[in-house]
């Protein structure tokens, strides 16, 4: 977080008395960084897609200040996996250059949660969310000391205002600001502030069961890079519905507020050039669009059809925007499929990337990539096994690996990322 004071000619600093806009520049190399604008108490959040170095300008009227800002490679530090089956998280450090054994697990191996869903990273690095099957959210903290162990907060559970029947799906703003939660059964998200120190959930009055007719049985949340806008697939509707995020985490419909995708549209991703992919698992089809930063529209990119597919899931594309890996989950009884593609440099998806599909386990559900693109993970529900792929980073190829034992139904792995 980067903080403007005004500055007195006695050498001490006050408050704010007027408005701050903030403005990024002078990145090296070009486009390295993206910064998400947050003038609220002087305050900006600096988001980095890729490493480099960037002068961050805060003005407010006819006073200036300037930072330096330098965003530096991430990698996986820890993995946890919410296994809904056993009602635990699974912990495990890291080792995405190793060949035999990138997942090892950590003391505890696992901490226990009502029948968890998904699980999401605040991104400070204190906090780990988990919602289970009766939409409560449950606040773990991470180990300060650099364990990655999580501790369950007893004071911080929160309950979404959804049905408690349907799925959820939760999302945090790359700012950390907010936390949007979808409800599939009554077709509505809830909204909440993040309370940066304590990591406490407060609800949005304005997204508290929220609906407004164009949202139909939400699955995925999506917010983009550039932190203004969210959008939900609607598994019912065969569509995508867009949102404004307002100063206060407030939601607007887009214009126009859907866009068609194919049958089914469940998970997906939105890669470092803002462009979004969703999996529609009605007719095996990933639907892409381009994020216009201005305006929030979506722009129709050449969209790829599976066509050996069972029934395709979930979406991941690496962190370089290269490459795009497509998850079929199969029939529940037999091995499932990780198929990659190219991205093609003018949007859309490009050719297939050779030796694909590679088998997963049974029933995969959640597919995830860490941010040095060599560690490609599945969650394999009905073998309660991890399948974890090393990736040739110049051509993209996938490659499994020994499969790690979890516990019991897994359905999502997240990556805890740090320099």
């Amino acid at each position: 977080n980067l903080v403007a004071l005004e500055l007195l000619s006695n050498g001490t600093t006050q408050p704010l008395t007027g408005t701050v806009t903030w403005a990024v520049s002078g990145c090296t190399p070009a486009g390295s960084s993206t910064i998400a604008s947050t003038t609220t108490n002087g305050t900006e959040i600096a988001i980095g897609d890729l490493a480099g170095a960037c002068t961050v300008t805060a003005t407010e009227g006819a006073l200036t200040g300037t930072s330096a800002v330098t965003v530096v490679a991430g990698s996986a530090h820890f993995a946890y996996i919410s296994n809904s089956g056993d009602s635990t998280i699974s912990q495990y450090a890291v080792n995405a250059a190793s060949t035999t054994a990138p997942l090892t697990p950590l003391t505890p191996p696992t901490v226990p949660i009502n029948t968890p869903v998904q699980l999401v990273i605040n991104p400070n690095g204190k906090f780990v969310y988990g919602i289970d099957s009766s939409s409560t959210i449950s606040q773990f903290d991470v180990d300060p000391g650099g364990s990655g162990t999580l501790t369950l907060d007893p004071h911080a559970t929160f309950v979404v205002g959804g049905s408690g029947t349907g799925a959820n799906f939760m999302v945090i703003d790359p700012s950390g600001r907010f936390m949007y939660v979808s409800d599939d059964a009554t077709s509505t998200i809830d909204g909440f502030t993040i309370d940066p120190v304590t990591g406490f959930l407060t609800p949005i009055a304005a997204v508290t069961g929220y609906t407004n007719g164009t949202l139909q049985a939400p699955e995925d949340l999506l917010v983009d890079r550039s932190d203004q806008y969210l959008y939900a697939s609607n598994s019912a509707g065969n569509t995508v519905s867009g949102f404004a995020i307002g100063p206060t985490g407030a939601l607007t419909p887009l214009v126009p507020a859907t866009n068609p995708t194919g049958a089914t549209p469940l998970l997906g991703t939105i890669d470092a050039a803002n462009n979004m992919y969703i999996a529609d698992s009605g007719d095996n089809t990933v639907a892409a669009f381009s994020i216009n930063s201005t305006t929030g529209a979506l722009g129709v990119l050449a969209s790829v059809t599976v066509t050996t597919a069972t029934s395709i899931s979930n979406a991941v594309v690496d962190p370089t925007s290269k490459y795009l890996y497509v998850l079929d989950s199969g029939t529940g009884s037999a091995a499932g499929n990780v198929y990659g593609y190219t991205l093609a440099t003018t949007g859309g998806v490009g050719a297939v990337i050779p030796v694909t599909p590679v088998a997963t386990g049974i029933n995969p559900i959640g597919i995830t990539i860490d941010p040095s693109g060599t560690l490609l993970a599945v969650d394999n529900n009905n073998d309660s096994t991890i399948t974890p792929y090393g990736v040739v980073t110049t051509t993209g190829t996938p490659t499994a690996e020994p499969n790690a034992n979890t516990g019991l139904g897994p359905l999502f792995l997240v990556f805890y990322n740090a320099p």
